[in-house]
């Protein structure tokens, strides 16, 4: 199987180049990777914005190779960049289908979400006890109540989801190729109709 394609990894980033030939993905700016050195890799997206992220992380033991694009959500996933890049990272699945792929944030990623969730989740408190060691009235404490208790639920949901000791949930990457053609397929089918 070869691929060789060209996309804008963000909306005001130059197109970038990629071959996949013989197990080897070979990058425009030089660097190349053989798929049968990758022991590990991970699937993440991200929704923030309006935009959604997705990258494939491939981990030898020595380095760790991206694959990574922002596009806007309406662009998503058949937007032309965001099908050529699913294109590659598809091929990219289909080379390797028996590598385990952690799905998800991980590392010092999921170690800073983490952290902000923790943060968030005791600020909430803190800052109404703040406010209550202040003396503030009634009102103005009922007030500082609500910010207060959404923080700290906020933090708690984040803080949660990515608990640095739960165990990353992993798929193979045939599997993850199949679901990732099957949401291209049911938005097309939906568009259709």
């Amino acid at each position: 199987m070869s691929e060789d394609v060209a996309f804008r990894p963000a909306p005001l980033r130059a197109p970038r180049r990629y071959v996949l030939s013989g197990g080897q993905l070979t990058a425009e700016d030089g660097w190349s990777l053989p798929l049968a050195e990758v022991t590990d890799s991970a699937f993440v997206t991200h929704r923030a914005r309006g935009n959604r992220m997705v990258r494939l992380d491939l981990r030898t033991g020595t380095e760790t190779r991206r694959l990574a694009l922002t596009v806007p959500e309406a662009g998503w996933p058949d937007g032309p960049e965001a099908a050529t890049f699913r294109r590659l990272v598809l091929a990219v699945l289909r080379a390797r289908p028996d590598l385990p792929v952690v799905t998800g944030e991980y590392g010092w990623g999921r170690l800073a979400f983490f952290g902000i969730g923790a943060v968030s989740l005791l600020g909430g408190p803190t800052l109404f006890g703040l406010a209550l060691a202040t003396g503030l009235s009634g009102d103005r404490l009922a007030g500082a109540a609500m910010p207060a208790l959404l923080l700290t639920l906020i933090g708690a949901l984040v803080g949660w989801s990515y608990r640095p000791w739960q165990r990353l949930p992993r798929v193979s990457a045939g599997a993850l190729a199949d679901a990732l053609e099957q949401t291209t397929d049911t938005n097309a089918t939906s568009a259709a109709h």
